[in-house]
């Protein structure tokens, strides 16, 4: 195999497979194998962090990146108190820093997904 020959590992167990079509059915499609593993199609893959589905829709990366800024912003809130914790501009720096790059991290990718009214609605609903 060409990995053995470059001196490249893979580990079949973490190898992901998705077909992208709007077909909910391929007849045509073999699962293939992987140093005596075979892959199952999955109908999401993650890659570099960004979780891609096989419809392209980006729905469940939304959903991931929603939930973890509102649990990011949570955990910053709770160190914050009107009258002791973190200032104001320290829980701002907080925001730039850290929540912000999360949620905007391969935004190039997925943003044509925040366009559909479904995810519309979830990135409102979470504001609230």
């Amino acid at each position: 195999m060409w990995c053995d020959k470059l001196g490249l590992s893979v580990n079949p167990d973490k190898t992901g497979l998705a077909a992208f079509t709007r077909r909910r059915k391929l007849p045509g499609l073999f699962e293939p194998r992987l140093f005596g593993t075979t892959l199952h199609c999955s109908t999401s893959v993650k890659y570099l962090g960004v979780i891609v589905d096989s419809r392209l829709t980006w729905r469940e990366h939304v959903d991931l990146k929603v939930k973890k800024a509102h649990n990011l912003l949570w955990a910053c809130r709770r160190a914050c108190g009107v009258m002791w914790g973190l200032r104001p501009r320290v829980v701002y720096w907080i925001y730039v820093s850290i929540i912000r790059p999360s949620i905007t991290f391969a935004s190039l990718l997925w943003w044509p997904g925040c366009q559909m009214a479904s995810a519309k609605r979830i990135l409102r609903e979470s504001k609230d």
